[in-house]
């Protein structure tokens, strides 16, 4: 016969996310207002004032936040939350030591003596520039073998930008992530292309001391020109108070 029923919902518990900061910066929300229901998971952001960079998380909760490794963090929502971001004054990086450089043609490979910088939080960079002519060629790898002995230590790829539908590239790359950077050690960086190279190759080593190794490089950008005579521009993104380009 006719039937008639009725569905009864119980409303999501509701919960409060604080997110305090130190008085040097903010933290923003998405969602950007709560009460969160149970489940909801929300985007921590640490605005750093000029200055300042953001340093850690503490508070009752900070053990539950996940980085999520662009600069944000999350936390998921099934009780009263508090954090409290914090803020550590702001040192630019600074070159360690003189760079190292070389120039090679119409070769596979291209080798530049060069020696690891002493100050702390130490980080290297190298910088390679090549011609292919008419034939593409790409770097196979990048390494740094200390001198008297000692396994090679292969660099991480940081950005190749290509210029326009030119077979010309630049190229950075970094000491790896998670692996120390000896102390004033002597060695020898090695470029690596899968073939030779026939129109020229420039390359470069630089060290640098004072970086962040949590977020050591910001985000890496490039352009290139079509032609010899145009200008290409960079925007960089992230930046904070000084910063060494």
């Amino acid at each position: 016969g006719n039937k008639s029923v009725t569905a009864d919902f119980n409303a999501l518990p509701k919960y409060t996310l604080t997110a305090d900061d130190d008085g040097n910066g903010s933290v923003t929300l998405n969602p950007p207002t709560g009460p969160y229901c149970t489940g909801t998971t929300v985007t921590l952001t640490p605005v750093p004032e000029s200055g300042y960079i953001f340093g850690s998380w503490s508070g009752t909760n900070s053990g539950d936040l996940t980085d999520k490794g662009d600069g944000t963090w999350s936390i998921l929502m099934g009780d009263n939350k508090s954090v409290t971001a914090n803020f550590a004054v702001y040192t630019p990086p600074t070159v360690d030591g003189p760079a190292s450089s070389g120039t090679a043609d119409d070769v596979d490979t291209i080798d530049i003596d060069h020696t690891t910088g002493t100050g702390t939080n130490r980080l290297m960079l190298v910088g390679v520039s090549w011609n292919c002519g008419t034939t593409n060629r790409t770097i196979s790898s990048v390494t740094f073998t200390p001198s008297g002995g000692g396994d090679a230590i292969e660099l991480e790829p940081v950005i190749t930008q290509q210029t326009g539908t030119q077979l010309r590239y630049s190229a950075i790359y970094r000491w790896p992530d998670g692996t120390e950077l000896p102390s004033g050690q002597a060695g020898t960086v090695t470029v690596t292309f899968n073939d030779a190279v026939p129109n020229g190759i420039v390359a470069g080593v630089a060290n640098f001391a004072g970086v962040n190794q949590t977020t050591p490089l910001g985000t890496p950008g490039g352009e290139g020109s079509g032609t010899n005579d145009a200008a290409p521009t960079v925007t960089l993104t992230g930046l904070n108070g000084n910063e060494l380009i």
